[in-house]
């Protein structure tokens, strides 16, 4: 898998900023090198995205 490139999109229901201040990023951390860079995969692009919860019916917009 040398020379291969990864896009990795992280949702969670909580802010983004939980798991790097209260986690150390440990799931970025696993990710990377007990995943990817164990198979090969060194250019990794991480995402993250919060408050992803369930819209509630008032605030969709059509």
């Amino acid at each position: 898998m040398k020379g291969k490139s990864v896009v990795c999109i992280s949702t969670m229901k909580g802010p983004e900023l939980y798991p790097l201040f209260l986690l150390n990023n440990s799931h970025k951390v696993l990710m990377k090198r007990a995943v990817l860079h164990f198979i090969g995969i060194k250019k990794v692009k991480i995402f993250e995205l919060g408050h992803m919860e369930s819209l509630k019916e008032g605030r969709v917009k059509s």
